[in-house]
C-alpha cells in the first residue's frame, strides 16, 4: 500500500505494525472488524517474509495475527463471523490469552481452526 493509504487506517492501523505488504482490500475488511469490536486489535503479525507455512497468506499481505485485551474469544469469533470477510480464521487460547488469526483465502478454502496448544492444531471444517 502507499503512505497514502496508509492513513485511512490511523489511528488504529499502521505500515510499521502490520507491514507495509499488506493488502488494501484485507485491511478494509480488518478496519470494519476493529469497528465492530469497537475496542483494540493488538497486531503480532501482519505481512511476513519467513515464519509461516509456505502457502501463508502472510506472505501476500492477506493475513494478521493478533488478540483484544480483556474482550470474551466468543465475541471476537462471532464478530468475525457475522462479517463474513475472513475465509480462515484460527483460534489460540493458549497465544495472548487468546490469540486468533484471520485471512483473506477463497471461500472455496474456508476454513476454521482451534490450536489448543503450540504446534497442534484441530480443524473444525
Amino acid at each position: 500500500m502507499t503512505p497514502g493509504q496508509w492513513k485511512e487506517f490511523a489511528p488504529y492501523f499502521s505500515a510499521q505494525e502490520c507491514g507495509e505488504g499488506m493488502n488494501y482490500h484485507f485491511m478494509r475488511d480488518v478496519l470494519e472488524l476493529r469497528n465492530e469490536l469497537r475496542a483494540p486489535m493488538v497486531v503480532h503479525v501482519g505481512f511476513s517474509r519467513s515464519g509461516h507455512a509456505a502457502d501463508s497468506y502472510h506472505y501476500k499481505g492477506l493475513a494478521l495475527d493478533f488478540h483484544v485485551p480483556n474482550a470474551s474469544p466468543r465475541h471476537i469469533l462471532s464478530v468475525i463471523d457475522a462479517l463474513g470477510h475472513f475465509g480462515g480464521v484460527g483460534f489460540y487460547p493458549w497465544w495472548n490469552n487468546p490469540g486468533f488469526h484471520i485471512d483473506h483465502r477463497p471461500f472455496d478454502k474456508y476454513q476454521r481452526w482451534l490450536s489448543p496448544k503450540e504446534g497442534q492444531y484441530v480443524y473444525l471444517l
